[in-house]
């Protein structure tokens, strides 16, 4: 039975649109994905006849990244 677990993915934006001038807006988003940066580990090796047997050797997620962006409407 392998016991990988759940893949927990967390993710968070914020935004923010303000009136510049008259005819002028200005827009800030940020946002990130993998909030929590959990690690979710490979399947262990169950091949008995490995010398890896039961050993894990990586991660299947990607670390935690944002992005952020700005924008003028006019």
């Amino acid at each position: 039975m392998d016991r990988t677990g759940p893949a927990r993915t967390e993710k968070i934006s914020t935004a923010k649109a303000s009136p510049v001038k008259a005819s002028f807006r200005a827009g800030f988003r940020w946002e990130m994905l993998r909030m929590f940066n959990r690690t979710v580990f490979h399947a262990r090796n169950m091949n008995p006849n490995s010398a890896a047997f039961g050993v894990v050797n990586g991660q299947v997620n990607n670390p935690l990244q944002m992005q952020v962006a700005r924008k003028v409407y006019w």
